[in-house]
């Protein structure tokens, strides 16, 4: 070999020997980033799970403190809980019922309370209630009806007064850009449920989650078949209670295998007169009210017809802050003044304030700022085909139907105009149970 020949055979084993040293750091560094390459980047405390395995080993003990000490069993030491990489990632999302301040006595408004609670709660408090009655424990149930009715409450209130691990399922945690990574995690889940039973696995807005599969095949449909065949296996296992609980507010879209695993369901419906009462009521429990409310609340509940729970949250929360309001109206308007900052210092009356008690007149300005849900936008998009309609040369007709508003406000002061439903207002008298798309849109 030459010295040409040499010098050429040392360029080569240069550049090997850099590409080998390059690939070696490369490697480094993802292995430093992605962990163990399964897809998941994992913190150093979710390598491990140790942080994750305490927390939920805190959790299965304060629940075994609260049982009853008369069964032998239930004094046996817990079993030591190991977890894999992807179940220390679902156990992220289990939540600790005592950090829940929702319970059944604080939901208002919805009749099937009673039935929901025996059905979910109570096998998980007195389960050799079912046994020794050889009554099967229904493993799914389906909470559907409209945005804003309590499905989401039902479920913490569940949570709390079940005394059984929460596993709250998000399709952001599950879903994953590598293939074959989203159907562990569905895995995950139940494995997950298994080894912490008796367990509640909650999916809200179940329909985004499950919806229809239309024969195609992508990944969601693939983790779809995923759920249902892992569901189908925990309702044959016997070794502990694990029950999937569904909220959704569009029934129809939900895939058909699985409404058939969830064979109760119940509509959340808008609360009748008397609902609407007990929901005012809870609301403004411990808040300083005028003596001209306690006949006013009957009026306020006819006139509020149509109303959700969360509306009738939020119009008593719009009509709390009158009286502040009152007390800082100069304060406020200085400050969004621009003056150069003449609003800026103290913000309001001196600490210590008291703020007056809740009056009619604080009702009577909320009723016309909170409307039911969806209305402002149907408002907004008729307005808007006004607008357009008034572009194009065509006589825009009234965009805001103030009638609705007159009528609640008679009701409200006394007078009539009750127009329309009937005094009680209940929502679900007359409406057949079923999936109809106008009720629940």
């Amino acid at each position: 070999m030459d010295a040409e020949q040499r010098k050429t055979f040392g360029k080569i084993c240069m550049e090997v020997g850099l590409s080998l040293a390059a690939s070696v750091c490369l490697a480094y560094v993802a292995k430093e980033l992605f962990g163990d390459f399964d897809g998941i980047k994992l913190n150093p405390s979710q390598k491990t799970g140790k942080g994750v395995v305490m927390r939920l080993d805190e959790i299965r003990k304060r629940r075994k403190e609260e049982m009853d000490d008369d069964d032998e069993e239930k004094k046996l030491p817990l079993k030591p809980l190991t977890l894999n990489s992807y179940e220390v990632v679902i156990a992220e999302n289990v939540i600790d019922p005592t950090t829940i301040p929702v319970t059944f006595s604080s939901i208002g408004g919805v009749s099937c309370k009673a039935e929901i609670y025996d059905l979910v709660v109570l096998p998980l408090l007195r389960p050799d209630l079912f046994l020794s009655g050889n009554v099967e424990v229904t493993r799914g149930i389906l909470l559907y009806g409209r945005p804003g009715t309590g499905k989401t409450m039902i479920a913490k209130a569940i949570a709390r007064e079940g005394q059984a691990t929460f596993l709250n399922v998000q399709l952001s945690v599950i879903m994953n850009k590598y293939f074959g990574e989203s159907q562990k995690t569905v895995s995950a889940v139940f494995s997950l449920a298994r080894k912490l039973a008796p367990s509640v696995v909650f999916i809200d807005e179940i329909d985004t989650f499950l919806q229809q599969r239309n024969g195609d095949e992508s990944a969601l449909s693939s983790m779809k078949s995923e759920f249902l065949t892992l569901w189908d296996g925990i309702n044959s296992d016997a070794s502990g209670l694990v029950m999937v609980l569904g909220a959704t507010n569009r029934p129809y879209d939900v895939d058909t295998a699985i409404l058939r695993r969830m064979p109760r369901t119940f509509e959340i419906g808008l609360p009748d007169v008397q609902g609407r009462i007990d929901i005012l009521n809870l609301m403004l429990k411990g808040t300083r009210l005028h003596s001209s409310m306690v006949d006013f609340l009957p009026k306020l509940a006819n006139a509020t017809n149509g109303f959700s729970g969360s509306d009738l949250k939020e119009l008593v929360r719009c009509a709390k802050m009158e009286p502040i309001r009152e007390l800082t109206k100069e304060y406020s308007e200085a400050a969004v003044k621009m003056e150069g900052g003449k609003g800026k210092g103290m913000v309001g009356p001196p600490k210590g304030t008291v703020v007056r008690a809740v009056e009619v007149r604080d009702f009577e300005v909320a009723i016309r700022k909170v409307h039911k849900t969806g209305d402002a936008a149907k408002s907004y998009k008729n307005k808007s085909k006004a607008e357009d309609n008034a572009d194009d040369g065509v006589p825009a007709g009234p965009q805001i139907d103030m009638r609705l508003i007159a009528q609640m406000m008679a009701q409200m002061t006394g007078g009539t105009g009750n127009g329309g439903r009937g005094g009680d207002g209940n929502a679900n008298g007359g409406r057949r149970r079923g999936f109809d798309d106008d009720d629940l849109d």
